[in-house]
């Protein structure tokens, strides 16, 4: 091989394992696009693009989210866009570590066969109840009144890549869009928790495609042993979706990210 290519080689591998290093509580955390490859893909980890790749790792650096725990989880398949998925107890968890955290409140909206709306606590459909959407308040002590969201179910019903209502909703769609509720009014009540990023829940979508991997995550106690430790639970951000604009004072943060995410790929 000239002497040239073993050059360009070597310098390909110094760039692919750039790592990215952070803590998350006592926890350090440390990825490169090569350990995401190998241990944090699930679906097809050779068809994941290297943006992608980094994308994931400062999704999580900026969230201190912990992939090997499954706080985060990065979904692939085919030529489709990855998906990249935090789940609802980890916005539960960041939630009660606030000190403003002051409870909550959740259920489901249904309506009788006489179309009598109504909010039920808890995820019971009762015989003769029309499910409609959920409900959450979520209480703050350093505020008078307590953050409220309704959520849709026809809004938020997952389903497959053939339009059809998924395995998961079909069986629990109260728990479901329960849930849905709960991550929106914690997201309006402490919006620090997590930027960009959406619950398993919250993907309509291949949602059926995206429970399958939460259930079998790729996580091995090697991996975990060679590139972190320690260990806590998962949310989802989808590459297609725009960023939230940014306050002008960021800028100048952002662009550092930029060149920083520039010098990973």
């Amino acid at each position: 091989m000239p002497v040239a290519n073993r050059i360009g080689n070597i310098n390909n591998q110094k760039q692919q394992e750039q790592a990215i290093e952070y803590t998350v509580g006592d926890t350090k955390i440390k990825l490169t696009k090569s350990i995401i490859k190998r241990y944090l893909v699930s679906g097809d980890p050779n068809a994941v693009t290297d943006e992608e790749l980094v994308l994931f790792m400062m999704l999580c650096r900026d969230n201190k989210l912990d992939p090997w725990t499954h706080e985060a989880y990065l979904i692939k398949y085919g030529s489709d866009h990855a998906t990249m998925v935090m789940g609802k107890e980890a916005f539960m968890k960041r939630a009660a570590q606030n000190p403003a955290f002051n409870g909550m409140q959740a259920g489901i909206i249904v309506a009788d066969k006489d179309g009598n709306i109504s909010q039920q606590e808890g995820a019971i459909v009762y015989p003769g109840y029309q499910l409609l959407g959920g409900w959450a308040r979520v209480y703050r002590k350093d505020r008078e009144y307590p953050f409220y969201t309704e959520c849709d179910y026809k809004e938020y019903v997952g389903t497959k890549s053939n339009g059809q209502v998924n395995r998961t909703w079909a069986g629990k769609a109260a728990t479901m869009i329960r849930k849905v509720a709960v991550v929106n009014a914690l997201r309006e009540a402490f919006p620090a928790i997590a930027q960009g990023i959406y619950t398993a829940e919250e993907q309509r979508e291949n949602a059926d495609e995206i429970e399958a991997q939460l259930e079998t995550a790729p996580a091995s106690a090697k991996a975990i042993e060679e590139t972190s430790s320690a260990q806590p639970a998962p949310a989802v951000i989808n590459a297609r979706q725009a960023e939230p604009v940014q306050p002008a004072a960021d800028q100048q943060h952002n662009t550092q990210q930029m060149q920083m995410g520039d010098s990973l790929l």
